[in-house]
């Protein structure tokens, strides 16, 4: 369990890992560490998402959301708040690829799941994630569907789940290495700058958006690696 009163905020990738085993463990996921009434918020948001990737009339490069391969697969299980049991699992840190991930290295498994600080990743479907929760393969951007943006905002569902995590672990300063403002915008910053001592954004001064992901996973790299809590902490 990490000790550090940092959290880490990165985003999923678009590119992921197929197949997994049928092993859900709830304990795993970010919503066991949740009150009860805010996990429930975090489960309502990622079944109405589940519900608009397999009704879905939207589509990217002319393929519905509904039709996507890794679409075709998911069930409505337990981290959905329903009883299918042949989902297949990952955990996030093995089922995420990408630009991003690459960079932390041949090792970024264990630099994301047991570094001292906290690591939390914000993905459109399951809002937000631990990095050894074990989550199912699918394809979904947050520009996907008009309403994908709309469930995690709306009444700042999303910015709860995260200030609910804060609380329980003792959160005290974030480090926000989402990149892109359609991830970013997701929380309602005002409210973690209110709880927490300081709220940290990284912007790059060469590349923006996606492009700016592989610096952003060399220095997620370094920080998960190397840097102290009083390191962070002392960051301007």
């Amino acid at each position: 369990m990490p000790s550090s009163g940092v959290l880490i905020l990165i985003i999923g990738s678009n590119t992921k890992k197929r197949g997994g085993a049928k092993n859900y463990n709830r304990e795993l996921s970010i919503v066991a560490s949740l009150p009860p009434t805010v996990a429930s918020l975090l489960v309502q948001g990622r079944r109405r998402i589940l519900q608009l990737i397999t009704q879905g009339g939207y589509s990217r490069n002319k393929v519905r959301l509904a039709d996507m391969p890794s679409n075709t697969t998911l069930v409505n299980g337990p981290e959905f708040g329903g009883d299918a049991q042949d989902g297949l699992y990952m955990p996030a840190t093995e089922r995420f690829h990408g630009r991003f991930f690459d960079r932390l290295g041949p090792n970024s498994i264990e630099l994301l799941t047991n570094t001292r600080h906290h690591v939390l990743i914000v993905t459109p479907l399951y809002g937000l994630v631990a990095p050894s929760e074990p989550i199912q393969d699918h394809q979904c951007h947050i520009n996907d569907h008009p309403n994908f943006r709309r469930v995690w905002t709306q009444d700042d569902r999303l910015t709860d789940v995260l200030l609910a995590y804060m609380r329980r672990h003792g959160i005290t300063h974030v480090l926000d290495l989402t990149a892109q403002n359609s991830y970013r915008l997701l929380i309602a910053w005002e409210r973690v700058r209110a709880e927490a001592k300081k709220a940290l954004h990284c912007f790059g001064t060469q590349t923006a958006g996606s492009d700016f992901l592989i610096p952003l996973g060399f220095l997620c790299r370094e920080i998960l690696s190397k840097w102290t809590e009083e390191k962070i902490t002392s960051a301007q």
